[in-house]
């Protein structure tokens, strides 16, 4: 038996170049998972795991954050306003 499941897109979702909450966010989320937001991707080991179509191993390692970030804002527009 096979499943597949199809991501729906959120309405309006924020960018890290549109919206810079969303960067403060994943490095916020990176630092959380004890990970240096600066460092490498390819260094962190979940970036085997997390790496996503057009992601790049010299990318910073915050990046791998990012969807997590955007959905976060997306979804938590009450929490995230005043940021």
């Amino acid at each position: 038996m096979s499943l597949t499941f199809e991501a729906k897109p959120v309405d309006a979702p924020a960018t890290a170049a549109g919206d810079p909450r969303i960067q403060r966010i994943a490095r916020a989320m990176c630092r959380a998972a004890r990970i240096d937001p600066d460092q490498r991707a390819g260094a962190v080991a979940i970036f085997n795991i997390h790496c996503h179509g057009g992601r790049s191993e010299n990318d910073p390692a915050w990046t791998l954050f990012q969807r997590q970030a955007e959905l976060f804002v997306a979804m938590n527009p009450d929490v995230v306003g005043p940021l």
